[in-house]
């Protein structure tokens, strides 16, 4: 078996990323994808088994970088800070490139969503070291049901859901956070 080039794959990418940029997400095929990076068609399904797994290969490269980086941009000294400077950060991520990218992924196939639930677990594990390290959070506050996990998975669930939905801001949810 061939091995393949990890630096065609990010030129592949790079084109990606370049196209969408210029004509959106809905402009990527794998026959302009393969003329814009100058290789055979074929060549590209050495990489990906079709646009959409470009299109997630893109997203996933895009939230982990986002992700990893979160803890150095927020400046809230506590849990509940955090999550609405979160949600700022990636409601603004979402007006750019990124969400058009986001909202063409919305009816993907049944391997696409969880690929989807796998980057939100991302956020979820960036979620979990904020709740460990705040201090103000109580210690009676957990129960059998509520644990810091279910904790950081609710937030992620409800703030995609927010996402999903457009909303300019929630305050109602930083209520419920801020009464944990």
């Amino acid at each position: 078996m061939r091995r393949k080039d990890e630096a065609l794959r990010e030129t592949l990418l790079k084109t990606a990323r370049e196209l969408i940029a210029e004509h959106g997400p809905e402009a990527i095929n794998i026959r302009r994808l393969a003329d814009g990076a100058c290789v055979a068609t074929g060549t590209v399904y050495n990489y990906f088994s079709g646009k959409e797994d470009v299109l997630f290969t893109l997203a996933e490269a895009y939230w982990g970088e986002a992700f990893q980086a979160m803890p150095a941009e927020l400046t809230a000294p506590d849990f509940v800070g955090q999550v609405g400077q979160i949600y700022g950060m990636i409601r603004a991520r979402m007006d750019d490139d990124v969400g058009s990218l986001m909202r063409s992924l919305r009816g993907a196939s049944p391997e696409g969503r969880a690929r989807m639930v796998r980057t939100q677990h991302l956020l979820s594990a960036a979620l979990l070291r904020l709740i460990e390290a705040d201090t103000r959070i109580r210690p009676d506050v957990w129960s059998g049901a509520l644990t810091r996990e279910t904790l950081a998975d609710y937030v992620v669930m409800n703030l995609f859901a927010y996402l999903s939905h457009r909303v300019e801001s929630i305050p109602v949810f930083m209520d419920i956070l801020q009464r944990v």
